[in-house]
Formats: C-alpha cells, structure tokens, sequence
C-alpha cells in the first residue's frame, strides 16, 4: 500500500502487519523525527484485512479512508474503525479513494459491469464524508470510466484516469475530463 500524506503534509499513515501474511494496521508517523524513534509511530487500529489500497486523508486530517472491498474510514485521533461506507458490487471491489480538493466529497472507483459492451470497469462515484448517520453512505455514481486509478489536480478541475486498455497488451489509456466547480 502506499503511504498517504495529510492534507497539511506533516503525518504520514501506512497500512504494516507484524506477520508476513497477517492482517494489516492502519499507522500514522510524523514527518519530523528520525525512524524508528522520535516520529511518533502510532498504531491506529487492527484491522482483519490482509489486503487494503488506497490510503487518503481528508482534507482537515480528521479521518484516513481506505479500500478493502468497500470503502472504510479510520478516526485519526481515536483510532475508531467505521463500519463499511459503501456496498461493493459482485463485479468486484471499491478501490482508489481519493478526495476532490477543498471538498468534503470522497471520490472512488465501483466496479461495474457495462451491459452494451460486456466489459467490467470503474465508475467514478462519489460520497459526502460529512456525516455518518446512515451506513453504508448515499452513494452518487457517474461516468464508467474503465479505470484502474485516478487523480485529481490541484485546484480539482482536472480529472485523470488511467485504466488497462487491452490486458494482454498491457497498455494504458489516460482520460482528462474537465469538471465544473
């Protein structure tokens, strides 16, 4: 898994196991400080997952999202797992969190699977990380976009996605779509 940096880039969280095949934490470490001592290790939680993808924080550090079937979010100060946000579907599973910039909405990729042309790809869908009230979350789908990863620019107009185009070949295709703010 990737490390994710917090919005303010002073926290680095990571997903670790103690065992070579155990289940895996959600950690945070601060940027200052030399490893293993002094960066303030934190084990925030044990999860049952042996595979988790997608670390991102959202934009006020309050909470760490991450994907292991559906989508989950840690507490960043109490260490509290929250129960699924979103349903995978029997296609496949949510993978690529990622949050807009200067928003509350978290993106992520569902995989979905294309009646007109028998294909299974991800739909770019949205959460309100705002409120907990009901689990799993309202979820907002969109565009199909095939892709396996995607990024946003910095001021969270641009949108590129990147997916597998032929997976014998191994190529990749990149989207940029424009989005109105």
């Amino acid at each position: 898994v990737r490390p994710a940096w917090s919005a303010d880039n002073r926290i680095l969280a990571f997903a670790a196991s103690q065992a070579a095949d155990g289940a895996l934490g959600i950690y945070t470490a601060d940027a200052s400080g030399q490893c293993p001592v002094g960066n303030h290790q934190r084990g925030l939680v044990q999860t049952q997952f042996k595979t988790i993808t997608g670390l991102t924080w959202n934009p006020n550090n309050r909470q760490i999202y991450f994907t292991s079937g559906a989508v989950y979010g840690v507490d960043a100060a109490t260490g509290t797992l929250y129960p699924p946000l979103t349903q995978a579907t029997g296609y496949g599973p949510d993978s690529c969190p990622v949050y807009r910039p200067d928003t509350s909405t978290l993106y992520y990729l569902k995989t979905e699977h294309d009646e007109q042309s028998t294909l299974i790809g991800g739909v770019l869908s949205q959460v309100d990380t705002t409120a907990f009230d009901a689990l799993p979350l309202q979820e907002l789908r969109g565009t199909m976009l095939f892709a396996q990863d995607f990024h946003f620019s910095r001021d969270g107009r641009l949108l590129v996605a990147s997916g597998l185009q032929n997976a014998s070949v191994q190529t990749y295709s990149i989207l940029v779509l424009e989005l109105s703010l």
